[in-house]
């Protein structure tokens, strides 16, 4: 999942979501400090069977943006689907102009039920990866 280590609340409900249908999500922040990132990133991204991206304030600014970035990349590269949702305080400007060539972009809000309606879409999204995954053994 690529999101802003400052996300907290998007954070839980999309673990929230995702366990309920089995899957794990992977979080930068489970990196081990001092060892190369980069390669960790790479080998978890190609071994991944699906890509979440959320677009908060916080993630699409500075440094963290060019993370996401490398990071859509990357999935992209591994022919992984890539799901994203944008947090309705976001602008639409601060979004890259190339994602809706990788995926439909989804608005989400953390407040009133909110939370809810996100940890439904993640679970359908995680049932959907889920599916392709095992479409993809099958072949």
């Amino acid at each position: 999942m690529s999101h802003s280590r400052k996300d907290a609340a998007t954070k839980e409900v999309v673990r929230r979501g995702l366990d309920a249908v089995g899957l794990k999500p992977w979080f930068e922040e489970e990196l081990v400090v001092g060892q190369p990132q980069i390669n960790d990133i790479v080998g978890r991204i190609a071994n991944s069977i699906g890509f979440f991206v959320f677009f908060t304030a916080k993630s699409t600014e500075g440094i963290t943006r060019d993370w996401i970035l490398f990071e859509m990349g990357l999935a992209r590269a591994y022919d992984h689907a890539i799901f994203s949702w944008k947090r309705s305080d976001v602008l639409r400007d601060s979004i890259p102009k190339f994602l809706p060539e990788l995926s439909k972009l989804n608005e989400y809000s953390v407040l009133g039920n909110g939370k809810e309606v996100l940890e439904r879409q993640v679970r359908l999204a995680g049932k959907q990866v889920l599916r392709t995954e095992t479409e993809r053994r099958r072949n």
